[in-house]
């Protein structure tokens, strides 16, 4: 990787950053693009508290790795347990409240309205849609990794719409009173990924861009990718819907149920958000 590529890396996670004012909170599970956002944090003189999450008192990967980073570099953490006993209720509030419409967005979006709840600072950052950019997902390994142009369709046709659930994120923050960063989901940072190949990104380790810009990766274990819903137990937990109440039509997958449930008005376009 280029310097003149790693230099225009950080400058585009800098200049998004650069309209925090006072403190942050960050989302932190550990994983790559979350300490992208720390380290830039870190380097900007940016104070920040980190939150993270897990079900049902059972600690995930991702809070591990986020007690281990945060205490190799001081940083304070929240840490949050989400009960899954109000898990109905709550599934319906993602939809009638949140504008939820696919699995992908229930998911994610399950543990942001607790999240939501204990954030004290005004400024949140997240690391959200860095897995599109970079390609990480099983359907673009399979599919776009060998092939350049394919690869930049799929990340532009992910942009153009909901990637990640970030729009319900977007949402919700807003509504909250909260203003979410996301240096990653930003036009010109898809512009400038669109000049780097699938290869160029992940090899000779995935996401190896950021890894090669930030010094301060040296001192963290390397961490592939994982799906925040499946590392933190939330695809699991929302299996439970199967055989509850909610399954009115006797679902035998809960992406059916999530259709069932889907928002009469799913967000669509980011102009419909205030801080879009």
């Amino acid at each position: 990787m280029s310097g003149i590529n790693k230099t225009k890396f950080k400058k585009l996670i800098a200049d998004e950053l650069s309209v925090i004012k006072g403190s942050c909170a960050l989302l932190l599970s550990g994983g790559v693009d979350s300490l992208t956002c720390a380290f830039a944090l870190m380097e900007l003189g940016i104070d920040f508290k980190c939150y993270t999450f897990y079900i049902d008192s059972t600690p995930s990967e991702d809070t591990k790795h986020a007690r281990i980073a945060c205490k190799l570099f001081g940083w304070e953490l929240v840490e949050i347990d989400i009960p899954t006993k109000y898990l109905e209720e709550d599934f319906k509030e993602l939809s009638s409240e949140w504008r939820c419409a696919k699995k992908t967005q229930f998911e994610c979006m399950y543990a942001f309205i607790y999240l939501i709840d204990e954030i004290e600072e005004d400024y949140i950052v997240s690391g959200i849609c860095a897995d599109t950019l970079y390609g990480t997902s099983k359907k673009a390994n399979i599919h776009f990794k060998n092939d350049k142009p394919s690869f930049d369709e799929y990340r532009i046709k992910a942009f153009s719409g909901n990637p990640e659930g970030v729009l319900n994120l977007l949402y919700l923050c807003d509504a909250y009173g909260k203003y979410l960063v996301t240096p990653f989901f930003t036009d010109n940072m898809l512009s400038f990924m669109l000049t780097l190949s699938h290869a160029d990104l992940n090899k000779p380790k995935q996401k190896h861009l950021p890894v090669s810009s930030y010094k301060n990766f040296q001192k963290v274990k390397h961490r592939r990718n994982q799906n925040l819903q499946l590392c933190s137990g939330i695809s699991i937990a929302f299996e439970s819907l199967l055989t509850s109440d909610i399954n009115k039509n006797n679902r035998s997958r809960v992406m059916d149920i999530c259709r069932d449930y889907a928002s009469s008005e799913p967000i669509t376009n980011k102009k419909e958000i205030h801080h879009g």
